[in-house]
């Protein structure tokens, strides 16, 4: 009875996951052609000078990608965290480069950078519901080598803030990084820094060559993670070629991407905490409870979050599939472990340490 029932929520949790994530979609469809139709032409209107109204459309693009997370949240969709945005705020005349896993990365990104430039694929200009977006933000399109390089000095002189995805498709899972030189390229030619972005996703989705309905049988959770700033100078010291140089940028650009591909055993204690959080609640039902809700520090059981002895074992099972951990219900330690979130994310991170260690003897 009581497996049935769970089987029965989760079938329509999952139901509805679909239904909403088509609205969402929908909807960002309809976005960006209300915004090239109505949105744009009215800044036209209100705003004569060309690169302030184009400031303007991409604050207004921003906006629009804040209340598409947001919804998509609030629907049950995805749920996400981004750790570091006020260091992309701050940036200026630099590189953002980043991995690219899903269809919604420079959503995210974008979302909490909002008069970021980017370099876009052709095929958008041709796109019915975003080449007015790209002609209104003036985003640059990777079509001319000749005017490209140009254009990218220009923008970056001014403080222009210019989002890269080097793979310049979306990844395949378990395939090894492969980056296109077109961002060490435009670093060392312009001589900019570039921003490390990690951009990670806990289920298998919106990758390269799925559709939007093949959603993963749990809420996605994403979390973008701002990394180093890599500065260009040092590969450029000395007569050194500068193809040299963009082949030893982008080699650097590759291990510092790849990193971002590792599996659950490397999360950052911050980023797995909020993964365990966001099990918790598709896990028991906690439909009614945010990830921001959950203390990291609180008790799970008893006076804190107020989970019981059935929670406790789903939740055991959940944790024991997800991050492969060896449960012992006789162990005394298991009570501690599971104390509140962040013991819970200590323990995984133990236990993937000392799996890691095992394999390298």
């Amino acid at each position: 009875m009581g497996s049935g029932h769970t089987g029965m929520v989760k079938g329509g949790r999952y139901l509805w996951r679909l239904l909403m994530t088509g609205v969402c979609f929908a909807l960002f469809g309809l976005g960006g052609l209300c915004l090239s139709l109505i949105g744009f032409r009215l800044l036209g209107w209100v705003e004569r000078d060309a690169l302030a109204r184009r400031r303007l459309a991409r604050r207004l693009v921003s906006a629009s990608f804040r209340l598409f997370l947001a919804s998509a949240r609030r629907m049950g969709v995805l749920n996400y965290h981004i750790d570091g945005a006020a260091l992309l705020q701050a940036e200026r005349g630099v590189l953002v480069v980043a991995n690219h896993p899903t269809l919604i990365d420079y959503v995210l990104l974008a979302s909490v950078m909002p008069e970021a430039d980017c370099l876009v694929k052709r095929g958008l200009q041709e796109n019915l519901f975003l080449r007015g977006v790209v002609q209104a933000a003036g985003y640059l399109v990777n079509r001319d080598a000749d005017t490209l390089l140009p254009d990218c000095r220009q923008r970056l002189a001014q403080g222009d803030v210019i989002i890269i995805f080097p793979e310049g498709t979306r990844s395949l899972p378990g395939q090894p990084l492969t980056l296109q030189r077109g961002a060490a390229n435009l670093a060392v030619r312009c001589g900019c820094d570039l921003r490390i972005v990690h951009i990670r996703c806990s289920q298998h989705t919106l990758g390269k060559h799925q559709r939007w309905y093949q959603i993963p049988p749990e809420k996605p959770y994403f979390s973008v993670s701002v990394k180093a700033r890599l500065s260009s100078q040092p590969f450029l010291q000395g007569e050194i070629a500068l193809p040299l140089a963009a082949r030893r940028v982008n080699h650097t650009l590759t291990r510092a991407l790849t990193a971002a591909y590792s599996s659950p055993l490397e999360n950052t204690m911050d980023t797995l905490s909020q993964e365990i959080k966001q099990l918790i609640i598709d896990t028991l039902n906690l439909e009614e409870v945010s990830v921001e809700e959950i203390d990291t520090q609180a008790p799970l059981f008893g006076d804190g979050l107020g989970l019981d002895s059935i929670d406790a074992l789903e939740l055991g099972l959940a944790i024991k599939n997800r991050y492969h951990v060896v449960l012992s219900t006789e162990s005394e330690e298991m009570r501690d472990h599971f104390f509140s979130v962040a013991t819970l994310a200590r323990f995984i991170n133990q236990q993937h340490a000392a799996t890691g260690a095992a394999q390298d003897e």
